[in-house]
C-alpha cells in the first residue's frame, strides 16, 4: 500500500489552458525533489483534448487529473477537487499561479507542531498579458513584513472581518493560498456538506475553517506565486473590470441572484460577493456560527460597497436610512479612503519611484522565472525561518 501524500496541491482550472500547462510544469519540478507531493487537477473545459494532448506529449502520468465535461460552478469545481486530494494537507491554488519549495518545509512543520492551517507571505506575479488600470507594476513582488511567525486566533481574526463589513478575508485561514489540514477539512464537509459553503469559495472555506480548527498561523515565508494574468479575478480588478449583473456571473452557482441576502446590495463586486459568502458560510455552520452572524456590520458593508465603486453609490439607497445612518456611512468610508490613499502613496514610490522595502523585479517573464526567484529568495534567507512553535 502507497504511502498518503503529504501535501496536495489542488488546481481546479476552466478554459484556460495557456496559464494551467505552464503552472504544472512548475509545479513537476517541485514533485521531482519531493516525491510526496500530490499534484490534482480538476477541469471543466468543455473540450479538453489540448489538455489530453499536453498531458500525453509531456508524459505527465504523476499528474492526477479528472475532467468533468458537464458545465460547473467555480464552487462546484472548487469541491470536486479538494474531493479527489487525498494528502494529509491541502494547498488549493488558481491555474495562474505556482508554488516554491518553502511549501514542503512549512507543512512539515506544521505537522511536527500539530498545527491546522497556515498562512505564508503571498508572492505577486504578474503576467505579462496583465493590462494595468493605473501604475504598472513589478513582475514580480515578494512583501516586506516586520514578523516571522504570527499566531492568530482564527474566531477574533474572523470577528474582525466582520466588523468590517467582511470585504476582506485579511488573515483568516483557508485552503485556497493557505495550507490546511485535511481532518479539519473534513470537519467543514461534514459540518455544512461541502468544502465551500458560499458563491466565493475562497471567502466562504475561510468563514467555515474559522469555526473548526484550532492552530492557525502567519509565517513570513513565501510558500505561494500569486498569479495576475487578463483573464483572473485579480487581473480584472487591476484593469477595473470586476463589476457586473449577478445574473450575468456565469461561473457563479445557479441560484445565487435568487438566494442572495437581503441586506447585502444586489450586484457583483468583489466587497459583495465576499459578504454574501460570508453570511452564507456562517448560516451554513449552523447554530454553532450564529452569534457571529449577529455580528456582521452592514453599515461598513455599504460603505466599501461605495469607497470602491463609486459610479454605483445609488444602489445603496435601498438599504440605509440617510438620517440614522449617514454618520456611520462616512466614519467607515473615511477609515477605507485613508488607508487606500496609503496603499496608492506606497504603489506610487514603488512603482514610479522604485522606492520600497519590498523585494521587486522588472525582469521576471515566466511563471517559471518567478518560482526561481523566489526559491532563491528564500534559501538566502532561510535562516530567519521557522523555529519551534510556542
Amino acid at each position: 500500500m502507497l504511502d498518503k501524500p503529504l501535501l496536495s496541491i489542488v488546481i481546479p482550472t476552466k478554459d484556460r489552458y495557456v496559464y494551467i500547462k505552464v503552472c504544472v510544469l512548475t509545479l513537476l519540478e517541485l514533485k521531482k525533489k519531493y516525491a510526496n507531493i500530490e499534484i490534482v487537477v480538476q477541469d471543466n473545459t468543455k473540450d479538453n483534448t489540448e489538455f489530453l494532448m499536453f498531458l500525453e506529449q509531456e508524459k505527465l502520468d504523476q499528474i492526477m487529473y479528472y475532467h468533468t465535461r458537464e458545465v460547473l460552478s467555480v464552487v462546484d469545481n472548487c469541491n470536486l477537487g479538494i474531493s479527489h486530494a487525498t494528502g494529509e494537507y491541502v494547498c488549493m491554488i488558481g491555474d495562474d499561479d505556482s508554488v516554491t519549495d518553502a511549501i514542503v518545509d512549512v507543512v512539515n512543520w506544521m505537522k511536527i507542531n500539530s498545527i491546522d492551517s497556515c498562512l505564508g507571505n503571498l508572492v505577486r506575479y504578474n503576467w505579462p498579458d496583465l493590462q494595468y488600470k493605473h501604475h504598472r507594476f513589478p513582475d514580480l513582488t515578494i512583501p516586506h513584513k516586520k514578523y516571522s511567525m504570527l499566531t492568530i486566533d482564527p474566531k477574533k481574526e474572523l470577528q474582525g472581518c466582520l466588523q468590517e463589513g467582511a470585504f476582506q478575508i485579511r488573515r483568516l485561514p483557508r485552503v485556497y493560498h493557505g495550507v490546511v489540514a485535511r481532518t479539519i477539512l473534513e470537519k467543514v464537509r461534514s459540518q455544512t456538506g461541502c468544502y465551500f459553503p458560499g458563491p466565493s469559495p475562497d471567502m466562504a472555506n475561510a468563514v467555515a475553517l474559522c469555526m473548526n480548527l484550532g492552530k492557525h498561523v502567519v509565517v513570513n515565508i513565501p510558500i505561494i506565486i500569486d498569479g495576475f494574468c487578463y483573464k483572473s479575478t485579480g487581473g480584472m480588478g487591476t484593469r477595473g473590470a470586476h463589476i457586473g449583473q449577478i445574473e450575468n456571473m456565469t461561473h457563479l452557482p445557479k441560484k445565487t441572484a435568487v438566494l442572495w441576502e437581503s441586506k447585502i446590495v444586489k450586484y457583483w463586486t468583489a466587497e459583495t460577493i465576499y459578504a454574501e459568502s460570508t453570511l452564507k458560510a456562517l448560516r451554513a455552520c449552523g447554530i454553532k456560527a450564529e452569534k457571529y452572524f449577529l455580528m456582521f456590520n452592514y453599515i461598513a458593508s455599504y460603505a466599501a460597497f461605495v469607497s470602491y465603486n463609486r459610479h454605483f453609490w445609488k444602489l445603496i439607497l435601498p438599504y440605509i436610512s440617510l438620517k440614522k445612518d449617514m454618520i456611520s456611512l462616512l466614519y467607515y468610508c473615511l477609515r477605507i479612503l485613508k488607508k487606500r490613499g496609503r496603499n496608492y502613496i506606497l504603489n506610487f514610490f514603488k512603482t514610479r519611484m522604485r522606492i520600497t522595502k519590498d523585494t521587486i523585479r522588472y525582469d521576471i517573464k515566466s511563471l517559471s522565472d518567478a518560482v526561481d526567484f523566489v526559491n532563491q529568495f528564500y534559501i538566502a534567507n532561510k535562516s530567519k525561518a521557522l523555529g519551534k512553535y510556542e
